[in-house]
């Protein structure tokens, strides 16, 4: 199998599932041999007429399907365009001794993803399946994606809208719904300013309208607004319109979030009324000023309070969905497996997600010169063994070998304990994340100049010279594999702290060889 189709496979546990459709039983059984015999995780299937194809694809549900266009007095064609409709995401790959290109045309015309010209070439046919697993993984990946994405969306506390850049509407989540008893179809495809939450109020739609104009053209804003819900009682909203630009920098989405802040306004009124019923009492009797003073400092405490907690609400929402997600885990016994599984996705988004938010939150202290280092003496070889142990067992898992060829004993740097161990964690979850299954990884150290530096090179796919000026940038994944998660701000924060420690940090990396990360520290004396 050349490194091209072995890069796209489905995951070793689920196979892809292989149709191949010839009326020359020799021509299906080949090609059926040549693909078993490069990899177990075809599953493959063979029929030689239209109507024994439609019977083994009602069952098998493949993945991809080889069609001849050809077959006896049936046309491959009419084949083509019931698979299209009875399988869903099919991959189609048309097979014919014909050259003609209106065949192809057809063919194209008729949903073919591919098409292969007899006889067909070991290479072609490979490089054909390839394409066909590539892009059942991509779809695999988008629906995981997507459904990940519907989780979050519906979870939170607050309304969200999502509107095109035009400010028509394509979603509203349940939240937003709910407050005016609406239904989903009751708002896709209506323009934000004419929605039902504000379509009787002249004043908050022409308001509305002011922040979509803003967003259209690039600009964010955020305003406090009286929505009245359903029962026509007034709530008051923290509204913000957020334009999401394209890749040119030109509005492509507007996302509008609200949050019911009726309480914390109502509390403010209170805190003022209670301040002015205060300044009253002590311009009456100033012999109750002392108990005035108190009365002003329990407000004010509790003032500082209230903010102290709003400043909090990024993380509350996603600790309330995972701790929700764990208890009904814990009685996974109860449920089916199917909730299970769901319970399971909405735990692991959701880890994930709280993961984003902490790096998010590093990278921002940093930016804003807030995150200290504390500079110590450690021993590094103790710093790489502890770091070597947390990652041991999921190396072991995709069996990856690990060889340490550090053999400096007793050697100290100048560095933060905490944060340098951030830095190894992330440079040897790299390497296994990127790397091939049975691949390897080498630790190498070499003193110069008072300084130590240790690398780490993987067997990976590598990168190209290209994307090499990328990896230290934010949010940059270049694309290596999109199954892996990760927001690409670890080598960005991970560069950052090594900075902060007086070192440097690099790459050296070959496409299809793999990469080699390093670090430079300062010896302690």
């Amino acid at each position: 199998m050349n490194s091209l189709t072995k890069a796209y496979l489905l995951p070793e546990n689920e196979a892809l599932k292989v149709l191949i459709v010839d009326d020359d039983e020799d021509i299906a059984e080949s090609l059926a041999a040549i693909l078993e015999m490069q990899d177990e995780n075809y599953e493959i299937k063979t029929a030689h007429s239209v109507n024994s194809a439609k019977l083994v694809a009602q069952e098998f549900r493949p993945d991809v399907a080889l069609l001849d266009i050809k077959l006896g007095q049936d046309s491959g064609l009419d084949l083509l365009d019931w698979l299209k409709s009875d399988v869903k995401n099919i991959y189609c790959i048309m097979m014919t001794a014909f050259r003609e290109a209106d065949y192809a045309v057809d063919a194209v015309k008729k949903g073919a993803n591919d098409y292969l010209h007899k006889p067909i070439k070991t290479e072609n046919i490979f490089s054909a399946v390839s394409r066909a697993s590539e892009h059942q993984h991509w779809l695999r990946e988008k629906n995981a994606s997507d459904k990940r994405f519907r989780a979050v969306f519906q979870q939170t506390f607050q309304w969200l809208l999502l509107a095109d850049k035009n400010g028509v509407l394509l979603e509203a989540n349940k939240q937003a719904l709910d407050f005016k008893s609406l239904l989903l179809s009751d708002v896709v495809g209506v323009e934000l300013v004419e929605a039902a939450w504000w379509e009787q109020d002249v004043e908050l739609k022409n308001t509305v309208k002011s922040m979509l104009d803003t967003a259209k053209q690039g600009g964010f804003t955020r305003q406090e607004l009286k929505i009245s819900d359903a029962n026509n009682s007034a709530m008051i909203f923290d509204m913000s319109v957020k334009p999401i630009p394209d890749a040119d920098g030109a509005t492509d989405l507007i996302v509008v979030e609200c949050r019911d802040i009726t309480d914390r306004k109502n509390a403010e009124l209170e805190i003022i009324k209670l301040n002015d019923s205060l300044e009253l009492k002590v311009k009456e009797r100033t012999k109750d000023l002392i108990s005035a003073k108190l009365i002003a400092e329990h407000a004010s405490k509790a003032k500082s309070e209230f903010l102290s907690r709003m400043s909090h609400e990024l993380r509350t929402p996603m600790n309330a969905i995972l701790g929700f997600s764990q208890l009904i885990q814990l009685s996974a016994e109860e449920l089916s497996d199917d909730i299970v599984v769901s319970v399971d996705e909405i735990s692991k988004a959701g880890h994930h997600l709280m993961e984003l938010i902490n790096e998010m939150l590093d990278l921002a202290r940093i930016e804003a010169g807030k995150l200290d280092v504390e500079m110590t003496r450690l021993d590094i070889s103790k710093v790489l063994n502890d770091c070597l142990g947390m990652i041991a067992q999921t190396a072991e898992y995709k069996t990856i070998s690990v060889n340490n060829n550090f053999s400096f004993a007793s050697l100290f740097v100048k560095a933060d304990a905490l944060r340098l161990k951030q830095v190894m964690l992330n440079i040897f979850s790299n390497a296994i994340k990127y790397n091939k299954p049975g691949g390897s990884i080498i630790i190498d150290a070499d003193l110069r100049d008072q300084r130590i530096k240790i690398s780490v090179k993987d067997t990976g796919v590598g990168l190209r010279a290209d994307q090499l000026n990328k990896v230290f940038k934010p949010f940059e994944r270049l694309n290596v594999d999109p199954a892996i998660e990760g927001a690409g701000i670890g080598l960005v924060i991970s560069k950052k702290l090594i900075e902060l420690m007086n070192g440097e940090i690099g790459l050296i990396s070959e496409y299809g060889v793999g990469s080699e990360f390093w670090i430079e520290l300062d010896l302690a004396d």
